[in-house]
């Protein structure tokens, strides 16, 4: 059911302007927010720094301005570099109903609050009423990609649910047409931001259907100027008056905040432009919040709010710091400015985002080790391409179940010739295989790089040799004996003697190798002997090791495989050496041939 009564309005609508998801990029990164009431008088609201803004200061009062229509009303406003000066210009529109309405802007002069008297623009498509009677938000965005700031406008009584669409052309002149099927009958709150993550600017209108219930129209761009649009339904219904849109959980995708009657729905974005969840709500302590908008306002790179209330005896601007997570703190309500009630409040408006993403580098790419080994990666070659930019964190996954990252803040300017930590992070592999090694990078601006390199570990080569080299294949001896021999940097008194075994040619079948006494005289003088070598003794059972090569036959490799601490881990150790077998000793078919002398 629409309104039938200007008292009804006057609860269900607000306004919000478009959203910077980066800080603001234009002269002297002035940071400020303009308000306006429902008689169009504006006013300015300066970040002073700290968390703290100053009280809102007349900008302009409509009646000392040449705007001169029989009606004047206003709903919302917006700021926008519309003459590429590199300063905010402040826009807003001025009619109601049947009556000539025209939009103007405000073109900002100096640093402060410095604005000249207004410029007519446009007169929006009023025709008896058919194609929106009130303009009611402004969401500022380069939408056709041509270097001038653009808008889109919300309206409110639109036959053909459309939104007006106004290209600009960097001198206060806009080339304009309407967008049917944009929002409702009875639109409200408008914003932009890259709901679907191409790099392209869409739009959110905030509307009302037919039974006065939330709907949200979501416009994605194509960078041409040209949006295809679906929508969403309001979590519990309700009216909605104001809409902001930016990443507020620190995910990387469009989020949307809608201001209610009172309250604040957070809807967490996909990333794929049709898909928002409810997240949270937040009740805002002033009187019957409508307009809101966002942007980094203290420079902690979190996405915050300012929300304003259209009751007349509470004009004020509320301010709630985003912490990042969708979450937000309740700062103040600045007060001040032009007398009446708040329906339009803007910030700095969405720009796209021109950060690139870091470049990440791992040297070597392709790196060959031994097992217990402590290697050392080089991430320093990584980079950010962007003026000023500097890389603030290095992640680092070994591929192994282990990570180790770097710093997560920027350096500062005392520091900057200091690389962050986690730029040549040491590691060890324990185990023998193939390891992909990732480095994630990310700049000031939250981008990331991705790099992989190539890690193979081998086990630590030893030197076996074995006695006896020639063994009877019928023999019934019990042992044979592997001399091992490490390199230098192992202690071979931590060789693990009950993880040794052996294997023969081919066969994965490990036979173990066997406990060697340590008790004797002899046995005392043996060991000081080894340590004095450097090398370990192990025994095998020689029947084992006969029946697992059978036959016999010449060079016959056996592999002997074991375990060694070593650099605070466990590692494997392996060495080759041949034997032969034969069947029969030669000294027995000597004897056979020898035959005493007949005397």
């Amino acid at each position: 059911m629409r309104p039938t009564s200007w008292g009804v309005w006057s609860i269900i609508i607000g306004a919000v302007l478009a959203v910077s998801l980066t800080a603001p990029a234009y002269a002297g990164d002035e940071v400020f927010v303009v308000s306006s009431n429902s008689r169009g008088d504006a006013n300015y609201m300066a970040y002073e720094g700290d968390d703290i803004f100053y009280s809102q200061e007349i900008l302009k009062l409509i009646d000392e301005t040449d705007i001169d229509v029989p009606f004047k009303f206003c709903y919302g406003n917006g700021l926008g570099d519309f003459d590429n000066d590199g300063d905010l210009d402040y826009i807003t529109a001025i009619g109601y109903a049947f009556m000539p309405a025209n939009i103007y802007i405000y073109r900002k002069s100096d640093a402060g609050n410095k604005f000249d008297d207004p410029t007519f623009v446009d007169a929006w498509g009023v025709s008896a009423g058919s194609e929106g009677y009130l303009a009611m938000d402004f969401a500022v965005a380069d939408y056709n990609e041509d270097g001038n700031a653009d808008f889109v406008m919300s309206l409110w009584a639109s036959d053909s649910h459309a939104t007006g669409f106004y290209l600009g052309d960097g001198d206060f002149g806009f080339e304009s047409k309407l967008l049917p099927n944009t929002g409702t009958y009875d639109s409200a709150g408008a914003d932009a931001a890259d709901f679907n993550n191409d790099d392209h600017a869409d739009f959110v209108i905030a509307a009302l259907d037919e039974s006065g219930d939330g709907q949200f129209f979501v416009s994605l761009g194509n960078g041409k100027g040209e949006f295809t649009t679906s929508s969403f339904n309001s979590h519990e219904g309700g009216p909605v008056s104001g809409v902001a849109a930016a990443d507020f959980t620190g995910d990387g995708n469009a989020d949307i905040v809608a201001a209610y009657p009172g309250i604040l729905y957070v809807y967490e974005g996909a990333g794929d432009g049709e898909t928002f969840t409810l997240l949270d709500t937040y009740d805002v302590p002033i009187n019957q919040n409508s307009a809101i908008d966002n942007n980094d306002f203290n420079g902690d790179g979190s996405q915050d709010l300012v929300v304003a209330s259209y009751a007349a005896d509470r004009a004020g601007v509320a301010v709630l710091w985003g912490i990042g997570d969708g979450t937000f703190t309740y700062s103040a309500t600045y007060l001040g400015g032009s007398d009446g009630d708040r329906y339009g409040v803007s910030g700095p408006p969405y720009e796209p985002n021109t950060n690139t993403d870091p470049v990440a580098v791992i040297e070597p790419t392709h790196l060959q080790v031994t097992a217990g080994q402590e290697i050392v990666f080089d991430g320093s070659g990584s980079y950010d391409e962007d003026e000023g930019g500097q890389i603030v964190s290095y992640e680092w996954d070994f591929g192994d179940g282990n990570s180790a990252a770097g710093v997560q803040t920027v350096l500062t300017s005392i520091d900057a010739d200091r690389q962050p930590d986690g730029v040549n992070p040491s590691h060890i592999y324990y185990d023998t295989g193939s390891y992909t090694v990732t480095l994630v990078v990310t700049d000031d601006q939250g981008a990331k790089g991705t790099v992989t390199a190539e890690v193979y570990v081998e086990a630590v080569a030893a030197i076996v040799k074995f006695s006896p080299r020639k063994i009877y294949s019928k023999s019934r001896k019990k042992w044979i004996v592997a001399t091992i021999k490490l390199p230098q940097n192992y202690d071979l008194e931590q060789v693990d003697r009950t993880r040794v075994s052996v294997s023969v040619g081919k066969s994965k079948v490990l036979i173990p190798a066997q406990p060697d006494p340590k008790h004797g005289f002899l046995a005392k003088i043996w060991c000081k002997i080894q340590r004095r070598m450097k090398v370990v003794t192990v025994r095998f059972d020689r029947q084992e090791i006969l029946a697992a090569i059978g036959s016999a036959s010449d060079n016959i490799d056996l592999t002997v495989v074991g375990e060694i601490s070593h650099n605070g881990g466990r590692v494997k150790f392996t060495g080759s050496d041949q034997i032969k077998t034969f069947e029969k000793s030669k000294g027995w078919r000597f004897f056979k041939k020898w035959k005493p002398k007949k005397r």
